[in-house]
């Protein structure tokens, strides 16, 4: 006779794990994005780039 127990996921548990993730998520997407366009920002004077990169990982971790 084999028991199994079904695996309950609420909602807090989906919150929980967003707000912990949010931040590493976001700081990889940004660490990212500033390495592929180095080159393209450098070239064309458009250092403001960055900092909308800047700017939308903030966004995701006051999201989390």
């Amino acid at each position: 006779m084999e028991t199994t127990k079904d695996f309950d996921v609420r909602p807090s548990s989906v919150a929980l794990w967003t707000g912990i993730l949010a931040g590493p998520v976001a700081w990889a997407i940004v660490f990212e994005l500033k390495y592929a366009l180095i080159d393209y920002a450098c070239r064309n004077h458009a250092h403001w780039l960055f900092w909308i990169f800047v700017a939308g990982g903030l966004l995701i971790c006051a999201y989390g």
